[in-house]
């Protein structure tokens, strides 16, 4: 009689257990979708704010979003901003950073004779700029990569 009874314990511990692992499996859903949602809304905000700036905004709100575009490896609505501010920019002090930071959304977009034209365009505007050597360096490097292999 006595390993029947301790027979029933072991399975009604089994039993309980299963069920307390069912629960925390349950738990741990929930909170990392929880999680998620949260992420998606507070990011989604940022988000909408900055297509706004996009569509409707000042030369400066629009430079501030395409920024938030690359860092946020979005190239292509990066890139379509640099050109619209770009041309607004055209004299000012914050052209040579535009001028650079096209150039890279370019080469992030695998854009090799683009960016290593619009890198060029910067060493020839800005010959004592603060990313002359980082522009020769990625005009030649996208030369590179946009050569054949040997």
């Amino acid at each position: 009689m006595q390993p029947f009874f301790s027979f029933l314990f072991l399975v009604i511990q089994k039993k309980r257990l299963h069920l307390q692992s069912k629960i925390m499996k349950r738990h741990i859903i929930y909170i990392f979708f929880v999680a998620i949602c949260i992420s998606l809304t507070a990011c989604s905000k940022e988000m909408r704010q900055m297509n706004k700036w996009a569509k409707k905004g000042n030369p400066d709100q629009k430079d501030s979003a395409a920024m938030f575009f690359m860092r946020h490896k979005d190239y292509e609505k990066a890139s379509i901003l640099f050109e619209e501010v770009m041309g607004l920019k055209r004299n000012t002090t914050r052209f040579e950073g535009l001028l650079r930071d096209y150039a890279q959304c370019k080469f992030s977009m695998q854009e090799y004779v683009t960016a290593s034209y619009y890198y060029d365009q910067y060493l020839h505007q800005f010959p004592n700029g603060k990313g002359k050597e980082d522009a020769s360096f990625m005009e030649a490097y996208a030369f590179y990569l946009q050569s054949d292999p040997y």
